[in-house]
C-alpha cells in the first residue's frame, strides 16, 4: 500500500478548519476537482459519503464511498473505503493549533487498481488530488 502526507498551516482557528472539513458536502462549491459529495447515512460519529471527483491528468472523474470516523473532541476524521473503486483510500485528517491559526494534516494510504503501466501516473494523481482537498480546506476556512 502506498502513502502520501501533507500538512499545511491555516490562518483560522482549529474549530473554524473543523466545521469546513465537516461539511464535505460543499466541496464541490471551492475545489475544483471535487465533483460531488452527497452522505448516504449518518449514526452518531460515523458517515458513509459517496464521493466524485475529477481525476486531471487521466481525464477521468472517479467515484468511491468511504465510511468516516469524526472526532470533534481530538478534531480528527478517519476514514476507510466501504466498497470496491479504483482507489482504496484510508488515513487520518487531523487539525492542530498554532500560533497563527491551524495546521491541517492529512496521513493517507491507498491501494490503487490499475494496470501496471499507468500506475505512476495514477499515484500522482491521487497525491494532486489529496493535495488539492487541503488547499480548497486553507482557502474556504480562511475567507470565513
Amino acid at each position: 500500500m502506498d502513502g502520501a502526507q501533507f500538512s499545511v498551516d491555516i490562518n483560522a482557528e482549529p474549530r473554524q478548519v473543523y466545521a469546513v472539513l465537516r461539511d464535505s458536502e460543499r466541496f464541490p462549491d471551492f475545489i475544483p476537482s471535487v465533483v460531488s459529495v452527497k452522505r448516504l447515512s449518518e449514526e452518531g460519529s460515523r458517515t458513509v459519503t459517496e464521493w466524485t471527483v475529477k481525476v486531471q491528468s487521466l481525464g477521468i472523474d472517479t467515484k468511491w464511498t468511504s465510511e468516516e470516523t469524526w472526532d470533534p473532541e481530538n478534531l480528527t476524521l478517519s476514514f476507510r473505503p466501504a466498497g470496491e473503486a479504483v482507489a482504496q483510500l484510508h488515513g487520518l485528517w487531523s487539525i492542530a493549533p498554532t500560533d497563527s491559526g491551524s495546521r491541517l494534516s492529512l496521513d493517507a494510504k491507498y491501494e490503487l487498481k490499475v494496470p501496471v503501466l499507468i500506475k505512476g501516473m495514477a499515484q500522482k494523481a491521487v497525491q494532486e488530488n489529496l493535495q488539492a482537498l487541503l488547499n480548497g480546506i486553507k482557502a474556504r476556512a480562511e475567507s470565513q
